[in-house]
């Protein structure tokens, strides 16, 4: 049992890891997890550990062939993985904890209209929510 769940949380922080570095965010900085270099990927993936992992690593124990069961556990989580769209969903979930990635040569006001615009000027528009203003 316990080589069945420790293959299918490996593949499960491979797809957390990727979700995470492609939207720029740290895998290091954690919320629940914390000291580890991917304390955010365990925290993600904990969001999608009990629903995915645990019954399939649980499924292809109780099968009983213990003859290349991390393979096949391996097999099942990319079907799985595939079935769910699961990278898709991270990135879905992240965007809706976080507020959406901004792309480059957007702000995030093209994103969110509740977050400040442009803001008029005489020499052009400039970005809201940012001070212009001289420092004293």
């Amino acid at each position: 049992m316990n080589r069945a769940l420790s293959a299918a949380n490996a593949c499960l922080y491979g797809v957390c890891h990727a979700a995470i570095v492609s939207l720029g965010y740290s895998p290091a900085i954690g919320f629940i997890h914390t000291g580890k270099m991917l304390s955010f990927v365990y925290d993600v993936a904990d969001l999608y550990k009990v629903d995915l992992i645990v019954p399939l690593a649980f499924e292809e124990a109780a099968r009983g062939d213990h003859n290349n069961l991390e393979t096949r556990v391996r097999h099942r989580c990319r079907d799985v993985f595939y079935e769910q769209r699961l990278l898709k969903r991270i990135v879905s979930d992240l965007e809706d904890l976080f507020g959406p990635v901004v792309e480059p040569g957007e702000t995030a006001a093209d994103k969110d209209m509740a977050l400040p615009g442009q803001l008029w000027d005489p020499e052009g528009n400039v970005n809201g929510g940012r001070n212009f203003g001289e420092t004293a």
